[in-house]
């Protein structure tokens, strides 16, 4: 070989006697670029080298046309890795995008196919607005203009005090017989956001003069604080007149003494 190996090349040149070279020619194939359809020409050039003979050299040429078809190439699905979302908020999904190659080189070979695309989470739901309520799987069908128009416009809420990593899962189905062409993972990081303490206490109290009143019922909570997410809260009781007490008093401490007016402490 003087140009070219033999091995997938767009041309070569080589040298070898009539029945190596007839071998050669016998068992040759030919492939278009890849996702490209149309006409080609093959073009074969042959020199004797003038080895036999007085003379110069004689050469002769042909061409083969090469008519390659276009296939229906399945779609394909974009998808970022990653999404952050905050925990407890709507939050629009972007960068969801389902493509044909037919249409992306302005060609479509059948525009009655349709297509059918499944998303799927764990710890949340998705809706197609922020005001709608949602569900774990959403279904999605249609023209692929259709398609990636409402792919635009979907919405991801985290489950109620959920921290951590969701999986949106996406398939893209065959409209017609339902059959899996391609499918993706994107990871849904929730940022986690500090929400309000509640506190409860008991409806009204009555008191005897001098003796102290045991109040039940009172209780704090905090949802970000669990037995997983160990933190402390700090506490304030005061009263306008009288003093405040505590009973239990382990592993608090106080900004402000308990049996006063005012307790302070945290835990």
């Amino acid at each position: 070989f003087s140009s070219g190996d033999g091995v997938d090349d767009t041309a070569m040149v080589f040298q070898g006697n009539i029945t190596d070279i007839t071998a050669a020619l016998a068992s040759m194939s030919f492939r278009a670029p890849a996702n490209d359809h149309g006409e080609y020409t093959l073009s074969v050039d042959v020199d004797d080298l003038g080895n036999v003979g007085q003379g110069d050299t004689i050469s002769d040429d042909g061409a083969i046309t090469v008519t390659v078809n276009a296939l229906d190439d399945p779609y394909t699905l974009t998808n970022p890795d990653s999404i952050t979302v905050d925990e407890g908020t709507k939050t629009l999904l972007t960068g969801l995008i389902v493509n044909d190659l037919e249409v992306d080189e302005g060609e479509v070979l059948n525009t009655a196919v349709s297509v059918k695309v499944v998303l799927t989470v764990s710890h949340g739901t998705l809706s197609s607005t922020e005001g709608e309520a949602g569900n774990a799987t959403m279904s999605l069908s249609g023209s692929l203009a259709e398609v990636n128009a409402s792919l635009a416009s979907i919405y991801y809420e985290g489950e109620e005090l959920y921290q951590g990593t969701d999986i949106l899962a996406v398939e893209v189905r065959d409209f017609s017989d339902n059959a899996l062409i391609t499918e993706g993972e994107t990871s849904l990081a929730l940022s986690a956001i500090n929400d309000a303490p509640t506190v409860t206490v008991p409806v009204a109290q009555e008191a005897t003069e001098d003796i102290a009143l045991g109040i039940t019922g009172i209780s704090v909570a905090d949802p970000d604080i669990n037995e997983s997410i160990l933190a402390n809260a700090k506490v304030t009781l005061s009263v306008d007149h009288g003093t405040i007490s505590l009973a239990q008093t382990t592993n608090l401490s106080f900004d402000a003494d308990n049996g006063t007016a005012e307790v302070i402490f945290t835990g």
